[in-house]
């Protein structure tokens, strides 16, 4: 067993106490939201980097609106959670997926939890998408880039507001 010296204010290097709370300032942590609403045309999978207004962003995670590609700072368990919403009421078709691909490669679905919105079958104000995902990032250069499809016969357009992409390390 190792032994724990703390200074006398109870703290570690000024990061922990001991009244119920940890802090973790560096801890990789991302959360954005749409800056620009996105077209998707029926039939096509469309790579996802509208993600260009920043909320919070601590750690080193990083996001290119240019391809869209969400870096890490380290390599562990990053959990990624993203939801986006159509622009009106409309429908996604029946095959509608909204997936991630890491170093370019579709990720396995048996690699990841996933919660994709089911389709309802009819017309939903502001018809919302979800991905939660939890990805093993196993290389300092590893990215991970989102994309969305839609086979509704029609193109559709995904809301400039109202959706957000989540990151953080999970351990």
């Amino acid at each position: 067993m190792g032994e724990l010296n703390l200074n006398t204010n109870g703290k570690i290097h000024g990061h922990t106490d001991f009244q119920n709370r940890v802090t973790k300032s560096n801890h990789p942590y991302m959360l954005r939201s749409p800056s620009t609403s996105r077209t998707v045309p029926h039939n096509t999978h469309v790579l996802m980097q509208d993600f260009g207004t920043t909320r919070v962003n601590q750690g080193g995670i990083g996001y290119s609106t240019s391809d869209g590609k969400i870096t890490f700072p380290t390599t562990g368990l990053f959990r990624i959670n993203c939801k986006v919403n159509l622009i009106n009421e409309g429908f996604l078709g029946n095959d509608h997926q909204f997936y991630p691909k890491k170093n370019g490669s579709t990720y396995p679905t048996d690699h990841l939890y996933y919660q994709g919105q089911p389709n309802i079958g009819a017309q939903r104000w502001y018809t919302p998408s979800y991905l939660d995902i939890c990805i093993d990032i196993d290389n300092a250069n590893d990215y991970v880039q989102l994309y969305f499809y839609q086979n509704s016969y029609n193109s559709e357009t995904l809301h400039g507001s109202f959706g957000y992409l989540e990151v953080y390390l999970i351990g």
